[in-house]
């Protein structure tokens, strides 16, 4: 059985924001457990996995958006051999995004942090918690 490491969850992280930014639909559902919560940053309420996952699809993948991040350094907490927390600062900007079934607009977090909770599961590694929150001026 393999164990969860740091360097591995920092490269779910890393290979999961370039998923996001690049528009990969077919990647971004396979990042999330099917029972995993979901925080938003600018959330009222938790979601599921695959409805965050289906809503920021809806959002943010259409051909005119553009996003790019900055993550700052991501800082791992083994819990056992298969579970670890990690928590980052980040910075997001998304042009041309579809919040809301509103007209394009742009999304900027300056000040943002992520913290999310993976499982290594059957030799993968998903996320099963997620919570992001942001500064808002």
């Amino acid at each position: 059985m393999s164990k969860i490491t740091p360097g591995m969850v920092e490269r779910q992280i890393q290979k999961y924001w370039s998923s996001f930014c690049s528009k990969s639909i077919e990647e971004l559902p396979r990042f999330y457990a099917s029972a995993a919560v979901v925080f938003g940053p600018s959330a009222e309420r938790a979601e599921s996995g695959p409805v965050a996952t289906m809503r920021r699809i809806r959002e943010y993948m259409h051909p005119a958006a553009a996003m790019t991040v900055n993550l700052g350094r991501i800082e791992v907490q083994q819990l056992s051999e298969n579970i670890a927390i990690a928590s980052y600062p980040y910075s997001f900007i998304a042009r041309n995004i579809v919040k809301d079934f509103r007209d394009p607009a742009d999304q900027i977090l300056e000040h943002a942090r992520a913290t999310q909770v993976f499982e290594l599961r059957d030799g993968t590694l998903e996320i099963v918690h997620e919570h992001m929150s942001v500064v808002m001026r």
